[in-house]
């Protein structure tokens, strides 16, 4: 009894844990008021069908970031397609800890309608916009449907031809087998003979070969004296010896002696010349030019010669680079806060920044000079 008292107190522990984390977890952010976030919502909407789109979009183009632009070039043709703010019609809340969303249906004086979705972070600060065109549940309906027939669509072709490619796997076959009889049959390369070298048998020990071979040299150059003749080596190979005596010029002669029935062919080296002298040493080489100056290093170009504008009026978040810094096209110079949104004001083209005109927190007109690069 104790036990399953002990257990079911666990289990309503638990759950009551488990309770507390929860309401932790979804406790609404007091700053996402229902209210205040819908009077904000109302301020943005009608902004943005006061701002002139086009002109950001043409007179600073190159200062803004890619989806900056795109949104930018969107806006400005809805609200020319569009028209102008009539009214409000409806408004959706979807709030959670660290995001706020609301979804603002607007009739337009054309009678067309737009949703406009605007997302504020934990601290009531717009982070990002959007715009729509109005469907209602039917037309999102009909196109889902649509969607879904093109789908079924899609996979029962890509069936169907899956089918027919399997279908002609048994023609591969017979197509293969075919050409197989037809090629002629080609013989196999024969392996190429082996061919294995003797090996040569060294005799320079044998003195009975050196002094017979020695005595038929002297006899046949006429020189009783063999004091000058060294025998220095003989090698047999394939019944036949060479031998090899070394003089003090290296004078090439070839014999073929006979002894006791076995010819050989002898290679000697008899005296003569003295070696010739050694040719002198070269003349040194002459010493390598010395190694040109280096080129004096291009001049800078001039202070501020490109003008970074404000592309619209706001206050200044942030600045990123400083004086002197070397920057590339798109990095970012400095953060500007319009409309409730921020945007980067980058550099235009590869350089140098000559001088940045703001400080954090101040506020700027369109077109005013932000910013110089050399």
């Amino acid at each position: 009894m104790k036990k399953r008292l002990a257990l079911i107190c666990c289990i309503i522990s638990c759950i009551l844990v488990m309770a507390g984390c929860s309401f932790s977890l979804v406790k609404t952010n007091e700053n996402f008021d229902e209210k205040v976030l819908e009077e904000n919502t109302d301020s943005f909407v009608k902004r943005w069908f006061e701002y002139d789109f086009d002109s950001a979009v043409s007179d600073y183009a190159d200062q803004l970031d890619d989806d900056t632009l795109a949104l930018y070039t969107e806006s400005g043709k809805l609200r020319e397609k569009y028209g102008e703010y009539d009214k409000k019609e409806d408004s959706s809340f979807t709030i959670t800890t660290d995001t706020a969303t609301v979804n603002e249906t607007i009739l337009t004086s054309s009678g067309k309608k737009l949703v406009f979705s605007v997302t504020y972070d934990e601290a009531g600060n717009t982070t990002s916009w959007n715009v729509d065109k109005y469907e209602s549940k039917g037309q999102i309906m009909g196109r889902a449907g649509l969607n879904t027939v093109m789908s079924m669509g899609i996979v029962f072709l890509v069936l169907i031809f899956i089918a027919i490619i399997i279908s002609q796997f048994k023609y591969i076959g017979n197509v293969q087998n075919k050409s197989k009889e037809a090629a002629p049959a080609v013989a196999e390369p024969q392996p190429a003979p082996v061919v294995i070298e003797e090996e040569e048998e060294d005799l320079t020990d044998d003195l009975e070969l050196v002094a017979v071979i020695t005595a038929a040299i002297a006899a046949a150059s006429e020189n009783e004296c063999t004091d000058s003749i060294i025998i220095r080596s003989i090698k047999k190979k394939k019944k036949s010896y060479k031998l090899i005596k070394y003089m003090e010029d290296k004078i090439m002669k070839n014999y073929t002696i006979t002894v006791n029935g076995n010819v050989y062919d002898v290679t000697v080296e008899e005296g003569g010349a003295g070696a010739a002298a050694a040719p002198k040493a070269a003349a040194p080489k002459a010493a390598a030019p010395k190694a040109a100056a280096p080129k004096a290093a291009a001049p800078a170009g001039g202070a501020g010669a490109v003008k970074i504008n404000a592309p619209m009026p706001g206050k200044i978040l942030s600045v990123k680079a400083s004086a002197g810094q070397a920057v590339k096209k798109g990095d970012v110079i400095m953060v500007l806060e319009a409309m409730k949104m921020e945007n980067e004001i980058v550099a235009p083209q590869d350089g140098t920044v000559a001088g940045i005109n703001v400080a954090a927190g101040d506020s700027v007109e369109a077109g005013a000079v932000l910013a110089s690069l050399n």
